[in-house]
Parts: C-alpha cells; structure tokens; sequence
C-alpha cells in the first residue's frame, strides 16, 4: 500500500513539476485522467483547481475548489483562493465570504485580514476596511500590499497625513509597486501640491 501510495505522489509530483515547467495543458489533462479514476483524492483536485486558476479557467477552478470543500470543510487554500477569484470577478461580498471562513480556521492569518480589508475598501465600507486593514498592518508590517490599501483608507477619511507615510513606506519596502507612486500623487494633488504629485506620477 505505501509503496502504491508513493506511486501516486510521484506521478502527481511530475505532473505538477512538468505544468510549472510550461507544459500546462498536457498537465491538466493528464491530472484530469488520474482524477476520472480516483475522483476521492483532494489533492490532486486541489491541484487541478490551482492549475485552472493559474491559466484563467476560474469557472473550473471554482467547482474543483467547491469539491475539495465539500470533502473537507477545513481546506483553507481552497477557500482562500475561492476568496481570490470571486475577488477577481469583482465580487467583493462573495470574497469576503470565503475569507472570513479562513479565518475561521486560521485565526488571524494576515493575507486573509488584508484582502477583507481590500475588498471593504472597494465596496466603500471605508470604516471597517481601516479596522481589517489596521489588524493586518500589526501582523505584518512590511506588506507593501497591505500599506497602499491601508492608505487608500486614510485618504478617504480625510487622514491625509497618515496616507502620506504609508505610501512612502510602502514604496520604501517595494519601490517597484507603481500603486503607491499614483496614490502617493493623488494624496499630492488633493492638496494642490502639484509639483510633488507630477514626480509620483512620472
């Protein structure tokens, strides 16, 4: 049985390793094969759903992610990335669904508090955007990510000072992540500082 079971890891293993090397659609077929005859192995229909996802197959990659869940309630990467491709499809209420399920599971995990807080954001809840944004700030301070979007926040709610300093430090950690150069501008511009918003811009 082990050594059936190692077999089986092996293949999967190359499968996933020749997908990665650019072979993706003969991956996926193949995947798709091995699943047709052990339809209960998670995993590989975890990994099924993460190789649709990463060649823009999301309806596929959905329903392989919503059958990993229904096999375990408790797969976490699943429904963080259900979160990520309704985010995607600009469905912000569906994303933080499955994120907060996450959290459910992994209590605190920052990425999961960021991209509520990103999507509360867009869905113009400034308040409780601050309040996920400002958790996941504490948990990682050097989230570039998580910086620009907490900015974003300050800006609106009038706190342009502090929009300021987290742009600066956003790019700071990352000074090629052009969001914070335009919001860096923009936070400039309110404020008729139009030389200073020019150079973010350029």
């Amino acid at each position: 049985y082990s050594s059936a079971a190692s077999d089986v890891y092996k293949r999967q293993n190359e499968i996933s390793k020749n997908f990665l090397a650019g072979d993706r659609e003969n991956s996926i077929i193949k995947l798709k094969k091995y699943l047709n005859n052990n339809p209960q192995d998670n995993l590989a229909r975890y990994n099924l759903g993460v190789m649709f996802q990463k060649t823009n197959q999301l309806e596929k990659s959905v329903d392989e992610y919503v059958h990993v869940i229904k096999n375990d309630k408790k797969h976490w990467q699943a429904l963080s990335n259900l979160g990520l491709i309704y985010f995607l499809k600009r469905s912000y209420d569906e994303s933080n669904k499955y994120h907060f399920e996450v959290l459910k599971i992994k209590k605190n995990y920052q990425p999961a508090l960021r991209d509520i807080g990103t999507n509360y954001l867009l869905l113009g809840k400034n308040k409780l955007a601050e309040n996920q944004l400002t958790k996941s700030h504490k948990l990682n301070p050097i989230d570039y990510i998580n910086l620009n979007a907490l900015g974003l926040v300050k800006m609106r709610l009038e706190k342009s000072k502090i929009a300021k300093k987290l742009y600066e430090e956003s790019i700071k950690i990352n000074n090629n992540y052009h969001p914070s150069y335009n919001n860096l501008g923009l936070n400039y511009d309110r404020y008729g500082k139009k030389k200073e918003a020019f150079n973010c811009y350029k």
